[in-house]
């Protein structure tokens, strides 16, 4: 019976794993894709159905050389959280009594390339390439410190899922394997500088694709559900608020 038991969850896995592969990598599947012949600008070019306003943004923001340079890292943030840092910003102006933006160009060049850098860094990184970081013991898995294109202090670090796997004695009981399990890529922003251990003040984005490989670096998609442009809820609208000039 328990080996019957044991066939069946190896069984499940395999098909979880058959049907995950099937799945558009767009979605947040964590799957790998491969490379790209061409720059990441011309990757994201190539996928206006995800990344028209992204694209728009790094032109409205002067950094298209940036995104066709040799070794980057670019974190591609989807166009649906520009769409809600946007609602947001629109929130904070119809509270000061302030004319709602209705087009990406009402915005000044220099708010969009102060939030597009931090998404950037000057360097070629895979998944490989990152720190293990564990944000319920940082201080022995801290992920690794860089500076983006913006010079910002981000977080960038690879977080080791548990495996769990049935008890032989019983199994509705399972072992825990620590670190053992896929990994999920992160990049989180440090909103205080005085506190760079305190994950409490980050805001940290997940990613949802990982690997993608263009002729000039890489480029990791960033997971559409829970991230804003910009990590904050409130430095981009406030931006926009009180200095789109």
């Amino acid at each position: 019976m328990k080996k019957i038991v044991m066939k069946l969850f190896v069984f499940s896995l395999l098909l979880l794993t058959i049907a995950c592969g099937k799945k558009d990598y767009f979605e947040d599947t964590g799957t790998h894709v491969g490379s790209f012949n061409g720059t990441a600008l011309q990757y994201l070019q190539s996928k206006p159905e995800y990344f028209d306003s992204l694209v728009k943004v790094i032109k409205l923001a002067g950094m298209e050389d940036q995104l066709n340079a040799k070794d980057i890292t670019f974190f591609a943030p989807a166009d649906s959280s520009i769409r809600d840092a946007l609602r947001l910003a629109n929130i904070q102006l119809d509270n000061l009594g302030k004319p709602r933006i209705t087009k990406l160009e009402e915005i000044s060049p220099a708010i969009w390339k102060k939030h597009l850098s931090k998404y950037l860094f000057h360097f070629s990184k895979s998944l490989n390439d990152f720190s293990q970081i564990d944000f319920g013991n940082i201080n022995t898995y801290a992920g690794q410190m860089y500076q983006s294109a913006g010079g910002v202090s981000m977080n960038i670090g690879a977080v080791y899922q548990d495996v769990l796997l049935p008890r032989k004695d019983n199994p509705n009981e399972y072992n825990v394997i620590k670190y053992a399990g896929a990994r999920i890529l992160t990049i989180s922003y440090l909103t205080s500088p005085f506190t760079p251990r305190d994950v409490g003040t980050w805001r940290t984005a997940f990613v949802s694709s990982v690997n993608i490989k263009p002729t000039n670096g890489y480029v990791h998609l960033v997971k559409i559900a829970g991230h804003q442009f910009g990590f904050s809820d409130t430095e981009f609208s406030t931006d926009v608020a009180y200095f789109n000039n």
